[in-house]
């Protein structure tokens, strides 16, 4: 009777799903609405989305959509179904920005609270303009801050990678950050990346990657500006138990 090894078996799977999924940057492409799909899945499991209440709106598709847009962002397409299995995002940080540059940040950090205030409900507004925040202050993820530690003038910010459930346990989510952070340094000049990992499955890719943990934040240990808990904790995985914040030299 013979006997098939599993080791074996998953290695032949794996080697079969990354030739079937194929890695190309977003800019080559117009299927900006079916990448913006693929963040669905992404609200209803993301600890930090779903603390804050998130999920699609029109603001937040215009912030996608400025990340896809922004050449060092890439997919995975399934090459037999022609489907968008994977999407990784990303944003170059200058420490230098020019003059109009400056001003345009500085009007829409201004407007922005505004525009949900105004056009999204009160609960998606608190959570786009109060917890979010208040998550990122926590855990230390602001890009701008780490030129002088590491001595730098451009970093990628790795914002976010999402692949669909069908393709989950193929190393997609390796190969989609490992394409974002060499079009980062052929495109974007970067020489370092800096990354807020809010969920475990994240956190392994990072790990593996080589990204050095800088700072671990406890979910249940951040409290609100008036010392509560943070809200919609008991609706995280309870998998998910922390964000990491990580850096690595690319």
């Amino acid at each position: 009777k013979a006997v098939v090894s599993t080791q074996s078996t998953g290695r032949d799977t794996i080697r079969y799903m990354a030739q079937r999924y194929r890695i190309v940057p977003i800019s080559e492409t117009e299927r900006v609405s079916e990448i913006l799909e693929q963040f669905e899945c992404f609200y209803r499991n993301e600890p930090f989305s779903t603390i804050a209440n998130q999920s699609r709106h029109f603001l937040h598709d215009k912030d996608l959509t400025s990340l896809a847009r922004s050449g060092i962002s890439v997919m995975a397409i399934d090459t037999e179904t022609g489907k968008i299995v994977g999407v990784r995002l990303g944003k170059v940080y200058k420490e230098r920005y020019s003059a109009w540059k400056t001003f345009q940040n500085w009007i829409w950090n201004i407007l922005l609270p505004w525009l949900y205030w105004l056009f999204e409900s009160a609960e998606i507004c608190y959570g786009s303009t109060v917890i979010l925040p208040l998550l990122f202050e926590a855990t230390g993820y602001n890009p701008a801050a780490f030129f002088a530690p590491l001595g730098c003038s451009r970093i990628l910010s790795d914002t976010f990678v999402c692949v669909s459930p069908e393709a989950r346990g193929s190393k997609l989510g390796l190969r989609l950050v490992t394409a974002s952070e060499e079009l980062a340094k052929e495109k974007g000049g970067c020489t370092h990346a800096v990354a807020v990992s809010t969920g475990i499955y994240s956190q392994r890719i990072f790990k593996k990657l080589g990204y050095t943990l800088v700072k671990e934040t406890l979910y249940d240990e951040i409290r609100m500006k008036d010392g509560s808990p943070l809200p919609n904790l008991d609706r995280v995985p309870q998998e998910h138990k922390s964000a990491m914040l990580f850096t690595k030299a690319l």
